[in-house]
């Protein structure tokens, strides 16, 4: 073997590994099944199902219930729970009016109590 088909055949080695890489990182992709369908919005399973789901902040989104749960918007589709991975804008909206409504109650709450 002579040193010019050394850095030939290391690319040979380099160029098959990247092929085989790349053809099975879909195969990894698709062992958890398709992504939820979610409309415009992105979702992805979660490994738990929630739990105690009425402790948490809850709407009605695309005619399904969904829970704020841990940050993310979950609900239940295909006998299965999925998150989305962007809070949609009509959810960020009733959270931020629900937390607003929460912090005026408390304020009210705190000028009651110091009269």
């Amino acid at each position: 073997m002579n040193a010019s088909s050394t850095p030939r055949s290391s690319r040979h080695v380099l160029l098959g590994a990247l092929v085989v890489l790349l053809s099975t990182a879909g195969c990894l992709a698709a062992l958890d099944g398709p992504r939820p369908a979610a409309g415009e919005e992105d979702a992805n399973w979660v490994d738990m199902p929630p739990t105690h789901l009425q402790e948490y902040e809850h709407d009605r989104y695309r005619g399904r219930d969904v829970y704020y749960i841990g940050g993310r918007w979950h609900y239940q589709t295909q006998g299965r729970w999925a998150a989305y991975t962007h809070e949609p804008r009509q959810l960020e909206a009733h959270r931020v009016a629900i937390a607003a409504a929460a912090a005026m109650r408390e304020q009210r709450t705190r000028e009651v109590s110091w009269h």
